[in-house]
């Protein structure tokens, strides 16, 4: 069985194993069209391989202004540029009516936030989303694969509270949930232990164990995400950062992360790290 199938099986199992919980999604959404047209991306040169589905991918864009947007490949390359927001749940009801968690990922430097969310949950993301912005600047975009209408909903709150004045900081993309699965499945891993082992009170344990997950090596990197994230840090953006692409273009574009700075990260120390979580 190929290694990344392998992969996928074992974060799939890990999820069922433990919990009877989802990750919020669009499922309007194929997955056909992320997987392969997005994940080949990172190692394949623009235009160079054909995948099944990337005309269908293509053709479901919008016309805008009598042109159909230019598809691009967007290079991770900066601590606290493109984010991704997901929502886990439902689990067991902590004794402050938590039911949800959600994570915001730094791809490039691996750093993670989460925070318990209520039945409020518009509010809450908008509220812990203002609450990060406020304390470590404003990321470029925030991709997600919720469906539109929350999205809407979340940066009509979103605005209300930052006063941006824009409708494209948290932004759909399909390849959201596959552009790092080493780190998702480090996070599903440590929120099955944590919801397993505090039933209904694992929202006063949860800040603390992400403190701890981003202070460990990563087996991706080779370093702590804090290191990359706190020492070498983001440039703090105190206000909203144009887009070098629109909303329409960055929805049909694939996402590659480089390898952080001065570590010896290569793809093959990739796929060993997969074999790592794989034991």
């Amino acid at each position: 069985m190929p290694l990344i199938t392998l992969y996928n099986s074992y974060s799939y199992f890990i999820i069922r194993l433990f919990a009877s919980w989802t990750a919020l999604g669009d499922d309007s959404v194929e997955r056909r069209m992320t997987i392969p047209s997005f994940f080949h991306s990172g190692y394949c040169l623009p235009r160079s391989i054909r995948w099944d589905g990337d005309d269908q991918l293509n053709s479901m864009q919008n016309v805008i202004n009598g042109r159909q947007p230019k598809p691009y490949i967007i290079e991770i390359c900066k601590s606290w540029e493109w984010l991704g927001l997901d929502i886990r749940g439902p689990f067991s009801i902590t004794t402050n009516k938590h039911t949800h968690i959600m994570t915001l990922t730094d791809y490039y430097s691996k750093w993670v936030e989460a925070f318990p969310l209520t039945h409020n949950m518009v509010q809450d993301v908008a509220v812990f989303l203002a609450e990060v912005i406020c304390q470590l600047g404003y990321p470029l975009a925030v991709l997600s694969r919720f469906p539109k209408q929350l999205l809407i909903e979340i940066n009509n709150e979103l605005n209300k509270l930052i006063n941006i004045n824009t409708n494209s900081l948290v932004i759909h993309h399909c390849q959201t949930e596959y552009l790092d699965q080493v780190t998702e499945s480090l996070l599903n891993k440590l929120i099955c232990e944590l919801v397993k082992k505090y039933a209904y009170t694992w929202h006063i344990y949860l800040p603390a164990t992400c403190l701890q997950l981003c202070c460990t090596e990563h087996p991706t990197t080779g370093q702590k995400p804090f290191t990359v994230m706190k020492c070498s840090g983001p440039p703090s953006f105190s206000t909203y950062r144009e887009l070098p692409y629109s909303e329409s273009e960055i929805r049909l574009s694939s996402f590659v992360i480089s390898p952080v700075e001065g570590s010896k990260e290569s793809t093959s120390k990739y796929y060993s790290a997969q074999s790592i979580l794989l034991g």
